[in-house]
């Protein structure tokens, strides 16, 4: 449902996350994804993590529906 994970926060607070192991840049589906599934589960936050970067497109839509963005380095 478009969450790779489901996590609750010290404060019990739900936490969707889709996380994306990439060579190219993080698209804007991603982050539409992940919104599908903050509504689905009913969930507090969505985050998207990459070890990449990501478009401007998710850029723009994730700010504005307040999606977090994260790049991991994977060593």
């Amino acid at each position: 449902m478009g969450a790779d994970l489901i996590a609750v926060d010290a404060q019990g607070r739900k936490i969707v996350i889709q996380c994306k192991r990439n060579g190219k840049p993080v698209g804007v589906t991603a982050v539409q994804e992940v919104l599908g599934a903050k509504h689905f589960y009913r969930a507090n936050e969505a985050w998207v993590v990459t070890n990449s970067t990501f478009t401007v497109a998710a850029k723009k839509l994730a700010r504005s529906s307040k999606v977090r963005l994260r790049m991991l380095v994977v060593r």
